[in-house]
């Protein structure tokens, strides 16, 4: 094969790489965006609004994870979008360690706009109270500030 045939071949395998890794980040990036669609839904029907109201108040005037906050997420409310919701480590058996990387990636934007949006804690301090709360090890806390990085 000559120099010129040798380029042009590497050159198309060059292109179908680039093409490939771009087409998987797409994929990566629509699933992140059909998470982004449906994410906590499940609140606004019948059966976990009304309990959503009260805990939506504690959590705006408590600091997280106070006794009265708490108190406010042990109810069958909370426990039945755990079950509905993947992002939060109490929908599997094995916690954090269940999670598929979408549920790990949401879970960490949630715990961010908690953070924003309730106001009273901010994300470094929620998050020394999740590493508590989860039993979080090292790497599961690495992955938690590259995720930061990306989105802060």
């Amino acid at each position: 094969m000559d120099e010129i045939s040798q380029g042009a071949k590497t050159i198309a395998v060059m292109m179908r790489h680039t093409r490939l890794v771009a087409s998987f980040l797409r994929r990566l990036a629509h699933a992140l965006e059909d998470r982004a669609g449906i994410h906590d839904l499940s609140k606004f029907t019948d059966d976990e609004f009304a309990g959503f109201v009260e805990i939506n108040r504690i959590a705006r005037e408590q600091v997280y994870f106070s006794p009265e906050y708490q108190a406010s997420i042990k109810n069958q409310t909370v426990n039945l979008h755990y079950s509905r919701n993947s992002h939060h480590p109490e929908h599997h058996a094995n916690g954090i360690d269940g999670m598929s990387l979408g549920d790990f990636i949401e879970m960490v934007a949630d715990w961010k706009a908690a953070s924003i949006t309730y106001g009273k804690t901010s994300f470094e301090d929620s998050l020394k109270v999740q590493i508590e709360r989860f039993g979080l090890k090292p790497e599961h806390i690495y992955l938690i500030k590259l995720i930061m990085d990306e989105i802060s």
